[in-house]
């Protein structure tokens, strides 16, 4: 017969090794339990990622929105966006009064049209005539002589000499003249015509 004794021995026996194996247990599921939970923070998901501050990407969307930024800056109209305009300054071309008053003082003449009465005399008599020189830049760009009611013979002289003109003075320097004795055969109105430009030159 199993004697009371060795029962007890023998029920004590196996609820130690209950307790032994509850233990082992408790222990693999910590472990288990554990790895997961490192396994978990050491893996991130790929959406959650942060690039370090001046990685490349950072470079690349510095450089998009600097494009950006001059493409709304030259953007066209009709576009949506609004360009920035350039204001110019419009600066008018004028001389400087000191320079207008230097060329003024080296032109032998001022501008203008100049047109006086001129008497000459001749032989029986004196013949009233009208000048009229205009100039620009010193050059002579038109000139005419009428007589007033002059003697016939007068006229023809006065006439001859008119038409020489064009020829004779317009196109050239007022100061450069070459206008010879007698125009048309007459000395007296060419005389006339030669003595009233010198005139203007020293009055004007």
């Amino acid at each position: 017969m199993v004697s009371g004794n060795e029962v007890k021995a023998e029920k004590s026996k196996k609820g130690l090794m209950r307790k032994a194996a509850a233990a082992l247990l408790n222990a693999f599921v910590l472990c288990m339990a554990l790895s997961l939970l490192i396994a978990g923070c050491a893996v991130q998901p790929a959406g959650n990622t942060v690039p370090a501050q001046g990685t490349p990407s950072d470079i690349v969307d510095a450089s998009i929105e600097s494009q950006q930024q001059a493409d709304d800056d030259t953007a066209p109209e009709g576009s949506g966006k609004l360009p920035v305009k350039q204001v110019a300054l419009d600066v008018a071309d004028k001389k400087p009064a000191q320079v207008e008053v230097q060329e003024s003082l080296e032109k032998a003449i001022a501008d203008g049209t100049y047109t006086e009465d001129v008497t000459y005399n001749y032989h029986s008599g004196s013949e009233k005539i009208t000048i009229s020189v205009t100039v620009a830049d010193d050059i002579i760009t038109d000139a005419s002589i009428t007589g007033n009611n002059p003697h016939k013979v007068s006229a023809n002289y006065i006439n001859g000499v008119n038409n020489a003109l064009p020829d004779l003075v317009v196109g050239r320097k007022i100061d450069e003249l070459n206008i010879p004795k007698q125009v048309a055969g007459s000395s007296l109105t060419t005389g006339a015509l030669k003595q009233h430009i010198a005139d203007l030159i020293i009055r004007h």
